[in-house]
C-alpha cells in the first residue's frame, strides 16, 4: 500500500474518530442536560417536599403549642382542684384522724368489754361444768332412786299381797265372828226374852205379893186394934 493510501486511510480515521467524537459529545451534553433537569426536579421536589415538611411541623408545633396550652390551662385548674381538694383532703384528714382515735377509743373499750366478756365466760364454764358435774352426779342419784324405788314398789307389792291375804283372812275370821256374834245375839235375845218374861212374872208375883201384904197389914192393924195410922206400901216411910 502506497503512502498516499495510508494518508487517505488514516485522514478517514481521523474524520471518522471526529464525528464519533462530536456525537459522544453530544450525549454527553444531553446526559448532563438530562442530569441538571433531573436534579433541578429532585431538587424543586425535596423543596417541595421539605416545604411541606416545615409546614407540616409549624403545624404540628401549632397542634403541639395549642396542646400544651390547653394543658397547661388543665394543669392549672386541675392545680386549683387539687388545691381544693387539699383543703378537703386536710378535713378529711382531721375527720379521718379523729374517727381513727374515736375507733381506737371504741377498740380499747371493745377489748375491755371482751376482757370482762371473756372473765364471764370461764365464770359461766366453770359453773356449767359445775351443773354438769352435779347433772351427773344427779343422774347417778336419780338412777339409785329409781332402783331403790323399783326396789320398794317390789317389796310394797309383795306386802300389799300379804296384806292381802291377811286382810282377806281376817275378813273371814271376823265374819265367822259375826255369825258367831249374831248366833251368840239370838241366843242371848232369846234368855233376854225369856229373862223378861220371867221378870214380868216376877213382877207379877211380887204386885200379887204386895197386894197380900197389904191385906195382912191390915189384918194385923185391924187385930191390933186399929189406932195406928194404916199400913200403905206406896209410902217411902213405911219402914222407919
Amino acid at each position: 500500500m502506497s503512502k498516499a493510501n495510508r494518508s487517505a486511510g488514516a485522514g478517514d480515521a481521523s474524520e471518522e474518530r471526529g464525528l464519533g467524537g462530536k456525537k459522544w459529545t453530544d450525549k454527553n451534553l444531553n446526559f448532563e442536560a438530562e442530569a441538571w433537569s433531573a436534579l433541578e426536579n429532585s431538587m424543586v421536589r425535596q423543596e417541595g417536599a421539605q416545604a411541606r415538611s416545615n409546614m407540616n411541623k409549624r403545624l404540628a408545633l401549632t397542634r403541639i403549642s395549642t396542646t400544651l396550652d390547653n394543658m397547661c390551662s388543665n394543669e392549672m385548674n386541675n392545680l386549683s382542684e387539687l388545691r381544693e381538694r387539699s383543703g378537703n383532703v386536710n378535713e378529711d384528714c382531721k375527720s379521718v384522724i379523729s374517727e381513727r382515735d374515736q375507733a381506737l377509743q371504741d377498740l380499747r373499750n371493745t377489748e375491755l368489754a371482751f376482757s370482762d366478756v371473756h372473765r364471764k365466760y370461764e365464770r359461766a364454764k366453770a359453773v356449767v361444768e359445775n351443773l354438769k358435774k352435779n347433772e351427773i352426779h344427779l343422774t347417778q342419784r336419780d338412777e339409785e332412786m329409781m332402783l331403790m324405788m323399783d326396789a320398794r314398789d317390789k317389796k310394797f307389792e309383795a306386802f300389799k299381797q300379804e296384806a292381802h291375804l291377811t286382810v282377806e283372812k281376817m275378813y273371814n275370821d271376823l265374819q265367822g265372828k259375826v255369825a258367831s256374834l249374831e248366833s251368840d245375839n239370838s241366843k242371848l235375845a232369846a234368855q233376854l226374852r225369856r229373862t223378861e218374861l220371867r221378870a214380868e212374872t216376877v213382877k207379877s208375883e211380887l204386885v200379887q205379893k204386895n197386894k197380900e201384904n197389904d191385906q195382912l197389914n191390915k189384918l194385923a192393924d185391924e187385930l191390933m186394934g186399929g189406932g195406928e195410922k194404916p199400913f200403905d206400901p206406896d209410902d217411902p216411910l213405911r219402914w222407919l
